[in-house]
């Protein structure tokens, strides 16, 4: 959860157990993802990984870079297994936030008191109070709709702050 405050940057913030409980779900399933995944690469690979001999053919010639270049064989070994470890890891994370999207907005509108004046902007990000009293810089050409997709909602939940009848009307 995103919690934007004017000019001070960007903090993140957990609110709840559930945001815990969802932040080490992900990192289970990313490292276990990684895991078997490079565990399998490896697997697959592993006859050319632990091969004495590499031949490697330019057509007219061919040269076994075991023999000619041992050092540069161990670091390209070693270069593809960090690259691979780290492109899992991209990989799967990417996978994570695509397929697990929790529906953040019920969680965030209720995570407050009612009492908290806050702008809910997507289904993670809001402005707290303090950033309130600051400035919204709002951009784009004519016609792409600002008002629409900016203003009135903005403005439709400043007015239902302390209304109940508009706070039920909303759900």
């Amino acid at each position: 959860m995103r919690v934007f405050q004017g000019m001070q940057g960007t903090k993140l913030q957990i609110k709840s157990k559930l945001d815990l409980r969802r932040l080490i779900l992900k990192f289970k399933f990313v490292f276990l993802s990684c895991v078997l995944s490079v565990l399998l690469n490896i697997y697959l690979f592993k006859p050319i990984l632990s091969s004495p001999i590499v031949i490697i053919d330019y057509g007219f010639k061919s040269f076994d870079i075991c023999k000619t270049n041992l050092e540069l064989w161990i670091i390209l070994k070693y270069v593809y297994i960090i690259s691979l470890i780290v492109s899992r890891i991209v990989i799967f994370n990417s996978l994570y936030n695509f397929f697990a999207k929790p529906n953040k907005k019920d969680e965030i509108s209720n995570s407050f008191p009612s009492n908290s004046l806050h702008l809910l902007i997507n289904n993670s990000n809001f402005i707290s109070e303090g950033g309130l009293y600051q400035n919204i810089l709002v951009t784009g050409a004519i016609g792409s709709g600002k008002t629409q997709g900016i203003m009135y909602p903005f403005t439709k939940q400043l007015i239902s702050f302390n209304s109940p009848k508009l706070r039920n009307a909303n759900s």
